[in-house]
């Protein structure tokens, strides 16, 4: 919690709603729709993001898998910044685990870890053709 510089107050405090899309960097997902489901609470300058996300049966994306929308653009200064995670029908790779960072202002890129120092990003064609692959999570991060 961040307070005004005589330590007294609050500085800023807001909840809302975003839109957060499951999309991937190359050519985009053909798909007959998209579940886009965020909400978030900013205090100060951290937001944290909650966000249900699926989208029915994609076919022909390609690139790296990505999340855009974040309500907010980031400071640039993050790293692996996910609080949790949850995947549904995606085709994941074996992993030491799953982790989301915030990139290119408002997006968040998918990685599974190799191991404990090499990670990977997860692909479009990890959920091309699957039946509404979908995602959960909450993410914290620095406007």
């Amino acid at each position: 919690i961040q307070f005004d510089d005589a330590g007294e107050q609050l500085e800023s405090y807001e909840e809302g709603t975003w839109t957060c899309t499951i999309t991937c960097t190359g050519d985009g997902f053909t798909t007959s729709g998209r579940n886009t489901t965020g909400t978030y609470t900013k205090v100060g300058r951290v937001v944290t993001a909650f966000a249900d996300a699926s989208i029915n049966t994609p076919a022909s994306g390609s690139g790296d898998c990505i999340i855009t929308g974040l309500p907010f653009t980031s400071d640039g200064t993050q790293t692996y910044t996910t609080s949790a995670i949850l995947f549904g029908r995606f085709d994941l790779p074996g992993s030491d685990g799953y982790v989301g960072r915030v990139y290119d202002s408002t997006t968040v890129e998918l990685f599974y870890l190799q191991d404990a120092s090499n990670a990977s990003p997860l692909l479009a064609s990890h959920i091309n053709d699957n039946a509404t692959p979908y995602i959960s999570f909450s993410l914290t991060y620095e406007t």
